[in-house]
């Protein structure tokens, strides 16, 4: 009927007429009334069945259309919100009241004219509609219409307009309308996929684009459109294989550097359903499975676990299938034994699923060049990245690796030395794998020469290429997989640490791997003795190890690491004894009997300038000691000899045979004649030796004493010559006073001995002059043993020199003059002290007897009472006694010296 049947029409015809007057004031309020009309207020006049439809047929679909490209912009906004609103209040068709319906001829005819005049402001640019907002809203009213039942007809029959305005749209720089278009592409491919077959690239492409926006909503959202486009596009679309490899896999292939972990997450379940449900899925298995498995290695803990889920589903699902595995596979060798839970990297907790490793080890060769060009990347993160996932790798690969051991050797040596600690652990979590999971003999065949350094192509820095093979090895014995070999392989990792290069070096990097190569083989040793308890080192193992740390130990490093290293070095030392065998009573590693079993091959490699302790090694005739002349104090053979033999002792070098050995070293470095920075470190060495001698010297006293230590002991200028005297002295003193056996020899050879001794009396050094005083007194002790009287001169040309030490300036020295006289009198003839020796002596003492120490007057007075002992002059030592005990602060000692008299009497 006309406008005059219809009274809705009639009532709001003023309001559609006014929609296009030319005032804009009046389309405004047109438009404001008519939504109120609808859905405000007045919406009452609207509630018989039919008219919404009815009125929205006949006049108003029209005049909003009309408005849409209004030149006002409230008017487009206001237009667009009545078409969305009616189709919101239909409820798709499904709404209880009928009032709010729309008629499906209705809703197919404003689908129709939507799509038309969609293509008109959103198909092209710059758009025709200039507000961002508006075009958000156009874009949901668009997915409203393409989700309606009643509009199916519609949008299937306009799909192309409706692909072309997306298409344009998604090129849009507002970040909604990106996402409001993804979520229409996502419509398109769940309700009209036969529409995209023709225009896939036309859609795909600008939503590929949008990966690459700033906004991660906006890059998750094309991510789920681009899932959905692809699975629809991979069954029908004549063009997917091109577009696929040149424009999908591109970009799907830096979704593992996104930012947003929710984007990286959504592209592992893309990439699942890919390579699960699409057809001809093994063709894309090697552009989209190392996309997965750089999940592996992700920042985020939970996609670590829904990579490795995905790979272990896709594996399962591909073995099981009949396009599966590329072809069909040997039997899987055995899984090493022995490698715990702890050594598996983070996500896995156990030895993955038979299909995801052979999945993984087809593409370990494609892969393993971008996985080793990230681990060399600029980058910090991305270094990172790439060794965790060769870590990962290897978890899936084991043996399968190692036809690559050429290139993943040579970038885990860069990645172990690397500056980032996260890095380094990862690569060593690598040598770890590799020493599990590759035959041994195999391993270090390629990696030996890089440690010894004999590998054909060497880099430009092969110091520290050296260093990460070292590191690498290290590694690699902690997780040697148990074997008949395995003490084998010990012994021959072992044998590297006395390769040249390696076994004098002063660097302390290169110390540090080797001792980390140590730790490496004893704990791999404590691994095998704790399923073995027969297991035990190779004698020229112990000893190669040994050698190493005494070396380490030895290095002269002044900083705070360099005594770290020793330290270290130190606890290496204690756990190598404890892996021997050697324990001491309180269950304590006990070092030195490690040492004393290891010294005679290490003294010998020492002499001989060598560091191998090779099994076969004839050894039978000893080398020449006189072999050590050529030593300096710097020289690392000699700082061998130092700590092996110190840390032996004189009695355990006598248990091995060993005494001769290390005298005639002394002999040959120790002479006044040699360096005098060696001399007193081959002194310090007989100082240590004198002091746990037990009487293994006794024999070698004259050769010590003619051809070291008289000799040194002679007055020379110099404070490096005093140093030398000082030390030789005291090896004297302490040597005659704890021989046993050779008393005689000191007691014979006292006249020659003194004069040397004497003079050191008068020395600029305290510690000097207390020791020649020791050294008379052991002397003379050694004579009082003999049961010989001292020769007269000696006590005239000795005495005086003692008693001048009354007045020294060093109590202790003082002190030790009192014990000397004290000898001397005990010993001396009486005809030798009566007169003017015991005139002398007395004189002195009694004015030192009142001395403000009580220890000095205490030694004086022992003085004085061996001369009363002896009987000399003792009536002139009373009336000394008479006459000083008046001027004394303490008078009881000249009344203990009148005692004693009186005892004699």
């Amino acid at each position: 009927g006309g406008a005059g049947a219809d009274p809705l029409l009639s009532k709001f015809q003023r309001d559609l007429n006014c929609v296009a007057d030319p005032d804009r004031s009046t389309r405004t309020r047109a438009l404001k009334k008519l939504d109120d009309a609808l859905f405000g207020r007045r919406s009452c006049d609207f509630d018989a069945p039919g008219d919404r439809s009815r009125f929205l047929a006949r006049g108003l679909l029209q005049a909003l259309l009309g408005r849409l490209a209004d030149p006002v912009e409230k008017c487009r906004e206001l237009a667009l919100a009545i078409l969305a609103k009616l189709l919101e209040n239909d409820q798709n068709g499904a709404t209880k009241d009928a009032a709010h319906a729309l008629e499906p001829s209705v809703v197919e005819g404003l689908a129709a004219e939507m799509y038309r005049v969609s293509e008109q402001r959103l198909g092209e640019q710059p758009f025709p509609e200039p507000s961002e907002e508006i075009r958000l809203s156009w874009l949901e009213l668009l997915q409203a219409l393409a989700t309606h039942p009643n509009a199916t007809a519609a949008t299937a029959r306009d799909a192309n307009r409706l692909i072309s305005v997306l298409a344009n749209a998604a090129a849009d720089s507002y970040p909604d309308v990106k996402r409001a278009c993804a979520k229409c592409c996502i419509v398109l491919c769940e309700r009209f996929p036969d529409a995209l077959h023709m225009q896939l690239g036309t859609v795909l492409t600008p939503t590929l684009a949008n990966m690459s926006h700033q906004h991660s909503k906006v890059r998750q959202a094309s991510l789920e459109a681009i899932r959905q486009l692809v699975l629809v596009g991979a069954k029908s679309s004549s063009d997917f294989d091109e577009l696929m490899s040149d424009k999908v896999v591109p970009v799907i292939r830096k979704i593992n550097h996104d930012r947003a972990s929710a984007v990286r997450i959504l592209g592992m379940e893309l990439i699942s359903d890919l390579l699960v449900s699409m057809p001809n899925a093994p063709a894309y298995r090697k552009d989209l499975l190392p996309i997965v498995l750089f999940g592996l290695a992700d920042p985020a803990q939970q996609i670590q676990e829904l990579t490795l889920k995905t790979i272990e589903t896709i594996g399962a699902v591909l073995s099981s299938s009949c396009d599966g595995l590329d072809e069909p596979q040997p039997p899987e060798a055995p899984q090493p034994a022995g490698l715990d839970a702890d050594l598996l990297p983070e996500p896995f907790s156990g030895r993955p699923g038979p299909g995801a490793r052979r999945l993984v080890s087809e593409t370990f060769e494609p892969v393993l060049p971008a996985i080793l060009s990230e681990a060399g990347d600029w980058s910090a993160q991305e270094r990172f990245r790439g060794v965790a996932l060769l870590r990962c790798m290897l978890v899936f690969a084991e043996g399968n690796a190692q036809p690559y051991l050429g290139k993943i050797l040579p970038a885990l040596f860069a990645a172990v030395r690397d500056d980032e600690q996260a890095v380094r652990d990862a690569a060593m979590d690598c040598a770890t794998l590799l020493g599990h999971f590759i035959s041994t003999p195999q391993l270090f065949k390629e990696l030996m020469p890089h440690c010894l350094g004999t590998a054909p192509n060497r880099p430009e820095d092969p110091e520290s290429f050296r260093q990460g093979a070292l590191a690498v090895l290290a590694s690699a014995m902690v997780g040697l997989a148990g074997d008949s070999n395995v003490l084998q392989h010990l012994d021959e990792a072992a044998a590297v640490l006395g390769a040249a290069g390696l076994s004098d070096t002063e660097s302390a990097p290169m110390q540090l791997e080797m001792l980390k190569v140590v730790q490496g083989i004893l704990e791999r040793f404590v691994r095998e003795k704790g399923s073995r308890p027969d297991a035990c080192l190779s004698p020229s193992t112990a000893c190669a190890i040994l050698r190493t740390l005494l070396f380490i130990v030895s290095t002269p490093h002044g900083d705070e690491a360099g005594q770290e290293l020793r330290g270290e070095a130190e606890d290496a030392i204690a756990l190598l004894a404890g892996c021997a065998g050697f324990m001491s009573t309180p269950g304590e590693p006990d070092t030195s009997q490690l040492c004393e079993i290891c010294a005679p091959q290490i003294i010998d490699a020492a002499l001989r300038g060598g560091s191998s302790f090779s099994a076969g090694e004839d050894q039978s005739a000893p080398t020449n000691p006189s072999l050590s002349a050529r030593w300096t104090k710097g020289d690392i053979n000699r700082r061998v000899f130092d700590q092996i033999v110190r840390r032996t002792g004189t009695t355990g070098l006598a248990r091995r045979n060993q005494v001769d050995v290390v005298v005639a070293v002394l002999l040959a470095t120790a002479p006044a004649d040699r360096e005098p920075d060696l001399r007193l470190s081959m002194l310090s060495l007989l100082e240590t030796l004198l002091a746990d001698s037990g009487g293994a010297l006794d024999r070698h006293v004259e050769s010590l004493v003619n051809e070291i230590l008289l000799p040194n002991m002679i007055w020379r200028a110099g404070r490096v010559a005093a140093t030398i005297r000082k030390v030789s002295l005291f090896c004297f003193a302490h040597f005659v006073g704890c021989t046993k056996g050779r008393g005689a020899w000191f007691a014979v050879e006292l006249a020659r001995l003194a004069p040397t001794i004497k003079g050191c009396l008068d020395d600029q050094e305290a510690d000097t002059r207390r020791f020649a005083c020791q050294a008379f007194t052991n002397l003379f002790n050694c004579v009082e043993a003999e049961g010989t009287p001292l020769a007269y001169e000696l006590v005239l040309d000795v005495y005086h020199d003692l008693v001048k030490r009354f007045d020294d300036a060093d109590d202790a020295t003082r002190i030790a003059a009192c014990a000397a006289l004290r000898g001397m009198i005990a010993n001396a003839p009486i005809e030798a002290l009566r007169g003017t020796v015991t005139e002398y002596v007395s004189d002195v003492a009694f004015v030192h007897l009142d001395d403000s120490d009580a220890r000095v007057k205490d030694a004086v007075l022992t003085v004085i009472e061996a001369l009363v002992q002896r009987g000399s002059d003792v009536a002139s030592i009373v009336a000394k006694a008479d006459a000083h005990r008046g001027r004394h602060r303490t008078p009881e000692y000249c009344d203990r010296v009148k005692a004693a008299a009186a005892a004699m009497a």
